[in-house]
């Protein structure tokens, strides 16, 4: 019967704690008056950044964002709790420039330097969530004519105080405990020793944070980047679009084998994904992303990826085939970025797994494939006489001059040196164009990769993938 009293009890004081709680709410909701003005904040999630921790506050009145993430570890974006400093500060200083300058008090600028504790967390997890405990604030006013500054120190003082402690609204919004000073300074001063400032700060920023100032210049650049995916998918979008039409028009002498219509597939699928591409890079330069069309665009490229991938190997086994066959007739890749990656940290490496595991093998059987025809090529091109007629033949029919180059020692080797040119050519388009995306997928996933170094891995891989467009085209157009 105790053990049951007590548990009725701790239910009993909780309910009541949850309902002072919500009483206090209500209360506090009671007090906004509907005739006075009211401000607006709204923070929502960053759909576009990779830290799904990341947050974009909004004030409406002015539409300015401010980017918030949970720690320091977003070097992009500041915390919560730092933001309220740099508030404090901001306020601060422009109460003290309104004061000075409405006083005609000659002030060129103010700095804000703020040093601030945390309370002891009790729990290392939640020592982002501590209140600040303890906030010292040194104002440095500076001044292009000290001297009438120290005339008039009391009248600067009293501004000063008033600015602080009965105009700053943030300071007497925050609990903890503040301490403040002020000092001026010449701006001359200032101006004289400023390149040695400089020349400090980028030491300091070499040190500390260059790795911040590269994220910056990486972000910075984002617009010229897409500008480039632009116009390589316009190129791509036009010869794709020109050869498909030109195939398809004259499809009745153009497509007569599986393998002409399988080259055929894998222009149409880069038809689609440049125009995807073209149509996601001109709405990202024009600010009008979203993340319905964020994802149709990934959807787009991750069933892309699916179909080319199948696509070249099973172009490589008709080739094999053929070649095994039917020894008397000639005829003469890729992996797209851009996919939806999984939320969960688990799915994403099996995600990474599956896709480095098809990169591999679709590579290997290719090569292996192309190594194969190539080799078998050559030993009949030099044991089967009519197979040497045929080429013959063939080059007849395909040179503007048909005496050139019907010596048959050197028609072999001609001959050779197109198989083995034409085999590494498709061997190695699938790695060269897609191995710099394949190590920015598993270095993000499976490595504490800093955000600026996987920006611009992706900006490498992409351009890498992008070229591939316009490659294929142009190595496939000479069937066309």
């Amino acid at each position: 019967m105790l053990s049951r009293s007590r548990s009725c009890t701790t239910r009993l004081r909780a309910k009541r704690e949850t309902c002072r709680h919500l009483f206090s709410t209500r209360a506090s909701l009671r007090k906004f008056d509907a005739n006075r003005e009211m401000t607006n904040v709204v923070v929502t999630s960053d759909a576009l950044a990779q830290n799904k921790f990341r947050f974009l506050g909004r004030d409406q009145a002015s539409n300015a964002q401010v980017a918030m993430a949970i720690n320091h570890t977003d070097t992009a974006a500041a915390t919560p709790m730092s933001l309220l400093l740099i508030a404090l500060g901001g306020c601060m200083a422009m109460n003290v420039q309104l004061l000075l300058s409405n006083k005609k008090l000659p002030v060129s600028s103010i700095r804000t330097e703020i040093r601030a504790q945390k309370r002891k967390a009790s729990i290392a997890a939640l020592k982002d969530t501590e209140p600040w405990e303890s906030i010292h604030v040194h104002l440095i006013i500076e001044s292009e004519d000290v001297d009438e500054m120290h005339r008039k120190e009391s009248t600067v003082r009293e501004l000063v105080a008033a600015s602080v402690e009965k105009y700053c609204g943030v300071h007497k919004t925050l609990h903890a405990e503040i301490s403040w000073e002020y000092s001026v300074q010449s701006a001359v001063v200032k101006n004289q020793v400023h390149f040695a400032e400089f020349k400090q700060h980028f030491h300091l920023m070499a040190q500390e944070d260059t790795h911040s100032s590269y994220l910056l210049l990486l972000e910075s650049v984002d617009g010229a980047i897409y500008s480039i995916y632009i116009a390589i998918f316009g190129v791509g979008f036009v010869l794709n679009g020109w050869i498909t039409a030109a195939a398809i028009y004259h499809r009745q002498q153009l497509l007569k084998t599986r393998i002409d219509h399988q080259i055929l597939f894998i222009l149409i699928t880069c038809l689609v994904w440049s125009t995807g591409s073209i149509t996601h890079g001109i709405l990202h330069n024009l600010g009008q992303e979203s993340v319905m069309r964020n994802n149709a665009h990934a959807t787009c490229s991750s069933i892309s990826v699916g179909l080319l991938v199948c696509a070249n190997p099973f172009l490589a086994v008709e080739r094999f085939c053929m070649i095994y066959q039917k020894p008397s007739q000639f005829s003469t890749s890729f992996i797209i970025t851009d996919g939806m990656m999984p939320q969960s940290r688990e799915f994403q490496k099996i995600w990474a797994w599956d896709i480095a595991f098809a990169f591999v093998f679709a590579n290997t059987l290719i090569f292996w494939l192309y190594t194969s025809t190539y080799l078998y090529s050559t030993e009949v091109l030099r044991s089967n006489a009519s197979f040497l007629e045929a080429v013959k033949r063939s080059n007849s029919i395909n040179s503007s001059n048909p005496t050139i180059n019907n010596n048959s020692d050197h028609l072999c080797i001609e001959t050779e040196c197109k198989l083995l040119t034409n085999s590494l050519i498709i061997s190695c388009m699938l790695s060269v164009c897609y191995v710099p995306i394949m190590v920015f997928v598993i270095a993000t996933v499976f490595t504490n990769i800093r955000k600026e170094d996987s920006l611009f891995l992706r900006y490498v891989g992409q351009f890498f993938a992008a070229i591939d467009v316009v490659c294929t085209l142009l190595y496939f157009s000479r069937n066309f």
